[in-house]
């Protein structure tokens, strides 16, 4: 009889992990989170606490594992080594109040980035340029700004196009990898940009997005040439971030202050507030999972309440703090890889990590079934 009551559980288990595994294919097709992840501090090189306001990763990150974070008051940081060791990359740079960090889509081979810099309350940043992968850096004649933000032109290997979002002078334009620049404000609102996102496919959509202080999200599909308000409007918009798939799937998302969240599918008409589980509404970062379109993932970076993910789109958040030392957060970073890490800037403790273990459902069920059986 007690054989046959230990049989009988195991095959309800059995039956129990297909159930829950059928319950998760049918939302994530294709893969499944196993385990949870753990936050650790990363920021050995970095000289002590820094706040680090932007960080990117190289388009190549698989094989050289490069990031670059621009710090408020202490420069550029640069690891080559997936985050465990930085070391400064400042040469050149004479305004150390970094802001914002791009790098060339091509940077593999043309090893060019950007940052662009400004204390706050003062108009003496600049935009700087690194063609030698952050060792030296010369300013560009976009001088005498607060520079809140950079952006890149997926193309510009071909284009040499550059965005900057600057406050007093809105947002400026160069076309020959930033010797030069002009000013593109035709439609907006003021000239306090805080926020600039690029299509994906801006080679031939020629969109991009800009958040401004206090007046929301403001549209482009002319490559910058003029503006036009979205469906967002009075509110002020610190981060924008589009799907992976933005051509196609036309979504993007909104991080507000004192607002919370937006999500909009149809490229900005219409936005809907997507806050459910998120208990500060005050985001200052965002980013989608490079696999969003199967795995629906997003995380967002709130100042003061840390760091929230949701699995549904933005449908409900949920946190993912415990042991995270700083809840004020910056900018957000997250790798391509299969052990997904999501690098997190902060306000006074530089960088965190955190990966989480994301595996294939024919690697994951055989291993729960082992478990049951056993």
């Amino acid at each position: 009889m007690e054989k046959m009551k230990r049989q009988a559980l195991k095959y309800l288990s059995i039956a129990l992990a297909i159930l829950v595994l059928t319950v998760g294919y049918s939302a994530n097709r294709h893969r499944v989170l196993a385990g949870v992840g753990t936050w650790t501090q990363c920021s050995e090189g970095m000289g002590g606490a820094s706040d680090v306001l932007d960080m990117t990763l190289s388009p190549d990150y698989l094989n050289d594992h490069t990031i670059f974070a621009g710090t408020y008051g202490n420069g550029i940081f640069k690891s080559t080594n997936d985050g465990a060791s930085w070391s400064a990359a400042n040469a050149g740079l004479t305004d150390l109040y970094v802001r914002a960090v791009a790098l060339s889509p091509g940077y593999t081979t043309d090893r060019t980035l950007f940052a662009g810099t400004g204390r706050q309350f003062e108009f003496s940043g600049k935009v700087f340029t690194s063609t030698n992968g952050g060792v030296s850096w010369t300013a560009t004649n976009l001088t005498n700004a607060l520079v809140r933000a950079v952006a890149l032109s997926p193309d510009y290997v071909n284009d040499r196009t550059v965005f900057a979002g600057t406050f007093g002078l809105g947002v400026l334009k160069s076309t020959d990898g930033g010797a030069s620049w002009r000013s593109v404000n035709s439609g907006l609102p003021n000239n306090a940009p805080l926020t600039i996102a690029i299509s994906p496919a801006y080679a031939t959509d020629h969109t991009l997005f800009v958040g401004i202080e206090w007046e929301g999200a403001f549209k482009s599909t002319d490559s910058g040439e003029s503006w036009s308000a979205t469906g967002l409007t009075g509110h002020g918009v610190f981060a924008l971030a589009l799907s992976p798939a933005y051509p196609s799937d036309r979504t993007l998302l909104a991080g507000t202050y004192q607002n919370g969240v937006y999500k909009s599918t149809d490229s900005g008409v219409s936005w809907y507030v997507m806050n459910t589980g998120l208990n500060n509404w005050l985001v200052r970062a965002l980013v989608f999972s490079l696999d969003y379109t199967n795995d629906q993932t997003l995380f967002v970076g709130t100042y003061g309440s840390g760091v929230f993910k949701s699995t549904n789109g933005a449908a409900s958040w949920s946190t993912m703090n415990a042991g995270l030392g700083d809840l004020h957060i910056e900018s957000l970073a997250l790798t391509p890889t299969s052990s997904r890490t999501l690098f997190v800037g902060t306000e006074g403790s530089s960088v965190w990590q955190y990966t989480e273990l994301l595996l294939p459902y024919k690697v994951y069920l055989p291993l729960m079934l082992k478990g049951y059986t056993q």
